[in-house]
């Protein structure tokens, strides 16, 4: 927000932001396995854990325990005052933090998909940046892989 002062009268002007907001979206993984969301190409794979090279380093996958897995998805842009407990923390963290730590632009901020449980609100994951402590995987687990792949921006 600019505050601009001209004599007595003060008046606010929000700053345009290089990016717009994305639609919320209710992804149903299981039947629509490959969905767009904005600059985003997501899928979603079912698979044995046994299967799945290992992903260590890369935000660009997310793993998550299956059989704790919603069927939705909810997939929105973040909003000032959302929190995650991001995996191996014993606390919460604000996504404003995590994107600070990331040096990812002000404007840019909402063009990453935020995924949530849609019932309980809870964020699972920031796509692309970091993934929640929610449906950790067990060795013999089956697995949900959720793949981001950014398309090309204009």
């Amino acid at each position: 927000m600019k505050i601009m002062v001209s004599g007595d009268a003060m008046r606010l002007k929000m700053r345009e932001t290089g990016r717009q907001r994305q639609k919320k979206t209710k992804w149903n993984w299981s039947k629509t396995p490959q969905i767009n969301w904005g600059t985003w190409s997501i899928k979603a794979k079912p698979s044995e854990r046994n299967k799945i090279k290992s992903l260590s380093g890369n935000n660009m996958t997310a793993l998550f325990d299956l059989a704790k897995m919603p069927q939705d998805i909810e997939i929105r842009s973040w909003s000032n005052g959302d929190t995650m407990r991001p995996f191996g923390f014993d606390k919460t963290v604000h996504l404003k933090k995590i994107f600070e730590n990331k040096k990812i632009a002000e404007e840019e901020k909402t063009s990453y998909p935020v995924f949530c449980v849609p019932d309980t609100c809870e964020i699972i994951w920031l796509g692309g940046l970091r993934r929640s402590d929610f449906a950790p995987v067990e060795k013999s687990a089956k697995v949900l892989l959720f793949t981001l792949n950014r398309k090309n921006r204009h």
